[in-house]
């Protein structure tokens, strides 16, 4: 069995996979190596799966388009994007006159979820998600709106993610740092990965609870920190292909579905272990 796995406190029979999308099922538009095989494995055996995404600038119905044309069939209850739990957090304090600065897509989204969304002049509340066509006009905008808000809700405060051949670009953090920095104030929630919110609303709509989840993705600062803080077991995807030494966790990457059964086979035989040693 390999070792490159760390198990962490596993008390129950795996059911429940959280998987990160960027950078561990697709580079932009390319499809990693592996992945289909391995998302294949994972429906067949049973385990439910949840994709879990900081995208904020894509509506969940847009990115299961994306999955289905690279291969994997999904529809938007497959996915939670850090844009929806913002909605969900929105509904459940039920705050009104929300100002969305971020993609159209996610102000659509909150419109057809039902959220009251409103230009600048009326804004009481705002949501800070990504928009890669970001400029100083619309941070102008989103600055005044900060300044008079009374819940300002970031989607997530990642400073890069990968696109297409893995090629960095500027995260959603880096949008949420300007406005906070220009306004002098502090975003009230982070909705996105690595927030107990995310991991919260995951299972809620899994059924599982945490020593169930597994948790795969390829940041160490979202995918990983969630699963740590939550005592899940977890999968860190390195993008080099090479074991980290870091005290974090270990590393490897899924190529093909019988690594992926490996490493999941360790966890439950861990479970096994630990739940004889316990009836003992």
């Amino acid at each position: 069995v390999s070792n490159f796995l760390q198990i962490h406190d596993v008390n129950e029979m795996i059911n429940t996979i959280f998987m990160d999308l960027d950078g561990t099922i697709y580079y932009g538009e390319k499809v990693v190596e592996g992945a289909l095989e391995t998302i294949d494995y994972i429906r067949n055996s049973g385990i439910k799966l949840l994709f879990l995404t900081n995208n904020s600038e894509k509506t969940r119905t847009e990115i299961a388009k994306k999955l289905t044309m690279m291969g994997i069939t999904a529809k938007d209850t497959d996915i939670l994007s850090s844009g929806y739990v913002s909605i969900y957090y929105v509904r459940e304090k039920n705050l009104k006159n929300v100002y969305v600065c971020g993609s159209s897509s996610l102000k659509n989204e909150c419109i057809d979820e039902g959220l009251d969304i409103v230009d600048e002049d009326d804004a009481e509340n705002m949501i800070i998600g990504m928009d890669s066509n970001y400029n100083y006009k619309k941070m102008a905008k989103a600055v005044r709106v900060a300044l008079k808000s009374n819940q300002i809700i970031a989607c997530n405060m990642e400073q890069t993610f990968p696109s297409t051949d893995g090629i960095i670009m500027p995260g959603c953090g880096a949008m949420v740092s300007s406005i906070e920095y220009c306004s002098n104030k502090t975003a009230d929630i982070i909705t996105g990965k690595p927030s107990k919110l995310m991991m919260d609303v995951g299972l809620k709509i899994t059924g599982s609870c945490n020593e169930e989840t597994v948790i795969i993705g390829d940041s160490l600062k979202s995918d990983i920190s969630m699963a740590i803080s939550n005592n899940c077991p977890y999968i860190h995807i390195d993008s080099k292909n090479c074991v980290n030494q870091s005290n974090i966790c270990s590393v490897y990457r899924i190529i093909h579905k019988w690594e992926f059964e490996n490493r999941i086979s360790q966890i439950e035989y861990h479970h096994k272990q630990n739940r004889t040693q316990n009836v003992k």
